[in-house]
């Protein structure tokens, strides 16, 4: 079981003013809004988006002082609200530095944890050490937040706050550096931890979701300052907002390291049997994916800034047709692309006007998918063929990759026609 290593910091912070039930208290109801969009927000900016809470002062030296200000608000879709303190610098701006959520006594701790699993993934959870002021413990790190969750045994609270990675001296990295998301994984008895860690833009309003400079850091849970630090490349295009999942490509019951840009856009969340979709689109830019192996280092299995597969060549043809052409296994694919809007700037009574080509430039979505449901993956790519001035889509070429003998390969390859949705 692993050791309860909850952030003290963060408990102590608020042990002398524990929450209050709801019993008698009207708290100003505001809208929930992601922690990585508020945490260091001035309290200007975070009244501007919520209106006013209900301001708590504390004393110090120089008289009285505001610390937090608190909502009621609806966290992990829970049917109850929870009470949100906003706990503020002692700044003139009054900086957010932590949020602490407050539970009905009458929520027990295991609907509490599955709630917020289904926003954020399995927890690491477990009984607190017997030195530990609480009972039990969840914890999670997503979007470069710490969400920290403590069972006291006659009350339950949340903290959450930023995701620094304490090591960054160590390995000579410029702060600051987020932990973007962390999970455990265990083989054959031996706990490692995978952590994603990032450079955050400096431009960018304190918002955490472009990097500059990525990383994996791999340790033991028990002694995380003893690691091994892996950069990733920079040509898999995962700066946006990335995400860590793990999962078995191999299907031998071990872990791979599943790195998406945007993975959120389909991420469909865990069910009971633990099987899950999640990728990566194209929204202006290529999506990117990377997967390593977990050993006493990471290895690098898949990079799509350089595993693209297959290249291919599109031209129209005569009677509103086009035909892609994969160079790899000489194969042609005919497509019927009558009616779709490309055509118009193109033919004439069904024929083409001009000889229009175009080539694959890359991915337009990656996915993760377990479609038998028996735990073990594969990576379904998809890129676009596109017609006249590289403007239109007029069909998807789509592969599949599996593990097989050491590494990936695609074991299948379509040519899809795209037809978009009627309005």
């Amino acid at each position: 079981m692993m050791k309860i290593h909850a952030f003290p910091l963060l408990c102590l912070c608020v042990a002398a003013m524990r929450l209050n039930a709801f019993a008698d208290d009207a708290l100003p109801l505001a809208k929930y809004i992601a922690p990585d969009q508020v945490l260091d927000l001035p309290l200007a900016k975070l009244e501007g988006l919520k209106g006013k809470g209900a301001a708590v002062f504390g004393t110090n030296a120089e008289g009285k002082e505001l610390v937090q200000v608190d909502y009621g608000e609806t966290w992990f879709n829970l049917p109850d609200p929870v009470r949100a303190q906003y706990l503020v610098s002692s700044a003139a701006e009054h900086v957010v530095h932590q949020i602490t959520l407050g539970f009905k006594d009458s929520v027990p701790r295991e609907a509490i944890i599955a709630a917020a699993a289904k926003a954020l993934g399995p927890a690491a959870q477990g009984e607190s050490g017997p030195d530990a002021p609480s009972k039990y413990y969840a914890h999670w790190v997503r979007d470069s937040v710490r969400y920290d969750f403590q069972d006291y045994g006659d009350y339950r609270e949340m903290y959450i706050s930023r995701a620094p990675f304490s090591y960054s001296d160590q390995y000579k990295l410029a702060e600051p550096i987020d932990i973007i998301a962390q999970e455990d994984s265990k083989a054959k008895g031996v706990e490692r931890r995978v952590m994603l860690l990032g450079k955050p833009r400096d431009d960018l309003g304190g918002v955490r979701r472009h990097y500059d400079s990525l990383w994996l850091y791999l340790c033991d849970p028990e002694h995380e300052e003893k690691g091994a630090l892996t950069a990733l490349p920079k040509e898999s295009n995962l700066g946006v907002a990335p995400t860590l999942t793990l999962v078995d490509f191999t299907g031998d019951g071990k872990m791979e390291v599943l790195l998406l840009k945007d993975g959120h856009l389909f991420d469909v969340g865990h069910n009971d049997s633990k099987m899950f979709i999640s990728g990566s689109a194209d929204y202006g830019e290529s999506p990117g994916a990377c997967i390593y192996e977990i050993g006493a280092r990471l290895k690098l299995l898949f990079d799509s800034g350089k595993d693209i597969y297959p290249t291919f060549v599109a031209e129209f043809r005569d009677n509103y047709k086009a035909n892609i052409h994969i160079n790899e296994d000489n194969s042609d694919h005919e497509v019927d692309i009558a009616g779709l809007g490309c055509t118009d700037s193109v033919y004439k009574d069904g024929k083409p006007q001009d000889q229009v080509k175009s080539k694959g430039y890359g991915y337009y979505m990656i996915l993760a998918q377990d479609k038998n449901f028996d735990g073990v993956f594969e990576l379904y790519c998809s890129q676009d063929a596109r017609g006249a001035c590289q403007a239109d889509v007029i069909a998807f070429v789509t592969s599949i990759f599996t593990h097989r003998d050491g590494k990936f390969a695609a074991t299948s390859v379509g040519v899809e026609v795209h037809r978009p949705a009627k309005s």
